[in-house]
């Protein structure tokens, strides 16, 4: 967390969707997230943050109860 502290200015962050949590209550941002796991339980990572502006990458197998409560763009 810390040298991601460090860089955040200086490179691309991509979190996946366990690490959300974690990034953004240490104050870092990420660039963008991912998920790909098909299980509904999914949805709690990212919980509380439906309205983020970051871009929401996924595949076709990914939870559809995460990905149609994200708000934010989606790829």
């Amino acid at each position: 967390i810390d040298g991601l502290r460090k860089l955040k200015d200086k490179v691309i962050i991509l979190a996946v969707g366990s690490a959300l949590r974690s990034l953004m209550n240490s104050g870092i941002k990420p660039d963008m997230m991912t998920i790909i796991d098909p299980q509904e339980i999914v949805y709690e990572q990212i919980k509380g943050f439906e309205d983020l502006t970051i871009p929401l990458c996924f595949l076709s197998t990914a939870s559809n109860l995460t990905v149609t409560k994200y708000r934010g763009p989606k790829y």
